[in-house]
């Protein structure tokens, strides 16, 4: 039974990250949101591919200087502890409001890949895959074309 309860607890600490990345994106609370990265995380997806908390928060601090509102569902978690390894894959519909018009919207549909690692701090994001699966609006709201390198597609 403890094996049991140390896998229930690890699970739900690595849930609990996911939804702390989620609110530090949607609350721009940039500090939280890079607390739940390993110092050499990756973050990737079609638009993006940064390394480390601090790229990760300026990546976020940028999309906010483009939007006016951010909200991100996160839920469907399945995770999979192996030792001090673990694999999490949820599912994010993310909504965008542009800047200058409340009727600028960007909304997605995407799933989450993250491997996560268990550190002397408790379990961090060690790398995290977004697939996006479907997509409305217009995508141009999140970034500029120079936009440090990003791409907007």
């Amino acid at each position: 039974m403890p094996n049991m309860l140390q896998q229930l607890a690890d699970q739900q600490e690595c849930i609990s990250l996911a939804l702390r990345y989620a609110s530090g994106v949607d609350d721009q609370d940039i500090p939280r949101l890079m607390a739940v990265f390993t110092a050499d995380a990756r973050m990737h997806a079609e638009m993006f591919d940064v390394r480390g908390p601090a790229a990760i928060g300026a990546l976020v601090e940028n999309i906010w200087s483009h939007v006016s509102a951010l909200q991100h569902a996160v839920s469907n978690f399945e995770v999979t502890i192996d030792g001090d390894e673990a694999r999490m894959r949820s599912t994010v519909i993310s909504i965008h409001i542009g800047r200058d018009s409340p009727d600028d919207l960007f909304a997605a549909g995407a799933v989450y890949f993250d491997r996560l690692v268990r550190s002397q701090d408790g379990w961090r994001i060690a790398e995290r895959f977004t697939r996006v699966d479907w997509k409305s609006g217009d995508p141009s709201i999140l970034l500029t074309p120079t936009d440090a390198g990003w791409t907007v597609s």
